[in-house]
């Protein structure tokens, strides 16, 4: 018995969507944040560079890119929860490690992320099923073919780094290190702070690759001059040769 014509034009647009949303960064970002909240994102200018930005490291154009803008410039949504869940779309095998300046930041993104990839748009998409006892926020895998592949492990910078690597041993896009606000605003001020910070880039996340060429984003307002940015423009922290 064919299928309705009803049954066949929903399969486009959904073929349609789903096309869109692996070929497009921006499309997804969009896509996903207008289900989530009920209102459109607004773009402005930047938002595709972002997403050009974004696209080139999945793409292995960019291994370490460093991305700097104002508070308020939906940085976030765009180069940390999108690229996260549209990361597992494309590879349910790519692995994340979050880090922020604290443990709630990245919490709440690792959370929202979930909740992409289980929202019934995704899940009509890229049918990934979260692992059942991937129950907290901090870290969380999705199945493939019964067992646990890619995932997240969300921490602040201060917290627990060891014991999880990003990416794999293996060819083609496989996750990242994605640092968002790593320092706060108010150490702008305290030169032992921004050292503390670029010490704790040298010494543990670098080491978290489980492939060299394992992408690093960093993504920040800018605090000062010797900030991660500017250490990283040094060639001192693992963002180097910042696109």
């Amino acid at each position: 018995m064919s299928s309705s014509p009803q049954a066949s034009v929903e399969d486009i647009r959904r073929g349609v969507i789903k096309a869109e949303c692996e070929f497009d960064h921006l499309f997804f970002t969009r896509y996903f944040f207008k289900h989530r909240q009920g209102i459109k994102f607004r773009l402005n200018w930047h938002h595709f560079l972002i997403a050009d930005a974004i696209q080139r490291v999945i793409d292995g154009q960019c291994e370490n890119l460093v991305i700097n803008v104002a508070p308020g410039s939906s940085k976030t949504e765009n180069a940390v929860i999108s690229f996260i869940a549209r990361g597992l779309a494309l590879n349910p095998n790519a692995r994340f490690l979050h880090i922020t300046s604290g443990d709630d930041l990245a919490l709440l993104n690792s959370q929202t992320a979930r909740d992409i990839v289980q929202s019934d748009e995704y899940q009509e998409l890229w049918p990934l099923k979260v692992a059942d006892d991937a129950k907290a926020k901090k870290r969380w895998n999705v199945l493939v073919d019964g067992k646990k592949a890619g995932g997240v492990y969300a921490v602040s910078l201060g917290g627990q780094i060891t014991g999880f690597r990003a990416g794999h041993m293996a060819p083609g896009f496989q996750g990242a290190i994605i640092l968002d606000d790593i320092i706060k605003a108010d150490d702008a001020y305290s030169p032992a702070a921004i050292k503390a910070t670029n010490r704790k880039l040298l010494s543990t996340v670098k080491s978290r690759k489980a492939n060299p060429a394992t992408p690093v984003v960093l993504i920040m307002q800018r605090v000062g001059e010797n900030d991660p940015t500017g250490s990283s423009r040094a060639e001192t922290c693992p963002a180097n040769g910042s696109s």
